[in-house]
């Protein structure tokens, strides 16, 4: 049995050959989390640590993926994009790996210059959640922050040519503009900070992984599968094994 996040999972899914009747669209666990403490990401007080209540509109930035990360000239296309988004309040919490990386190909210095990015340790996960609901536009090479994007009704530049989460995509909030065209990122970045009409349409597909209720659905299905006798598998033959020497070795 497959519990799907979302149908464009449940057409992958048959498109393999798995039974629709194994198929089940749940809605993503994500959202449970993200709706169920919605009053711990409004507590958070993230903004004002950061001096950010006067900055909006901000970008929120993250960046790992060693393809982006791991080469120099994908890294230093990173640090051209912020160097041409230096007007701009950017927010970038550096991931260890990307740290060691600025280092070692001694970029670093470079991003401690511009006047208005605010290069911030990892985040706490109700933190970053705060900055990800107040930021005007997202720019990540992370699956997981273009999902929680979406959930939150941000609008997405991913890093890369492609991603695993492709309903934001179909649905007009999600960009896939790579990392070695830093001018384009930073047009477009510009672009959606300018247009509020644009990113509006972000907040109405904040349903687009579902209503919270995926993991109630999930326990359902199984204790339903259950009842049904479904779950019930027998136990593998036990292989033959030379206990009594193993447990005296041990």
């Amino acid at each position: 049995h497959h519990f799907a996040p979302t149908w464009l999972n449940f057409f992958f899914l048959a498109s393999e050959g798995v039974p629709a009747n194994r198929i089940h669209v749940v809605g993503n666990t994500i959202v449970d989390v993200v709706q169920r403490f919605k009053h711990r990401i409004g507590e958070s007080n993230v903004m004002e640590r950061f001096d950010l209540e006067g900055s909006r509109p901000f970008i929120l930035l993250t960046a790992h993926r060693p393809e982006n990360v791991d080469y120099r000239e994908n890294l230093e296309c990173l640090v051209e994009i912020l160097s041409l988004l230096r007007d701009v309040t950017v927010v970038f919490p550096v991931h260890p790996r990307t740290r060691r990386r600025l280092e070692e190909f001694n970029l670093i210095r470079r991003l401690e210059e511009l006047p208005k990015l605010r290069l911030v340790e990892p985040l706490p996960y109700f933190d970053f959640l705060r900055l990800l609901a107040e930021a005007a536009l997202v720019l990540t090479d992370s699956g997981g922050v273009q999902e929680e994007a979406a959930i939150l009704g941000r609008l997405t530049l991913t890093l890369r040519n492609t991603t695993p989460r492709w309903e934001t995509v179909l649905a007009g909030i999600n960009f896939l503009v790579g990392i070695r065209n830093p001018k384009l990122v930073a047009e477009a970045s510009r672009f959606i900070l300018s247009r509020k009409e644009l990113r509006a349409r972000a907040t109405g597909a904040s349903k687009l992984f579902g209503d919270g209720r995926a993991g109630e659905r999930i326990a359902g299905l199984l204790l339903k599968l259950k009842a049904e006798g479904e779950l019930e598998y027998p136990s593998p033959p036990m292989p033959e094994f030379p206990w009594r020497r193993f447990l005296h070795q041990s």
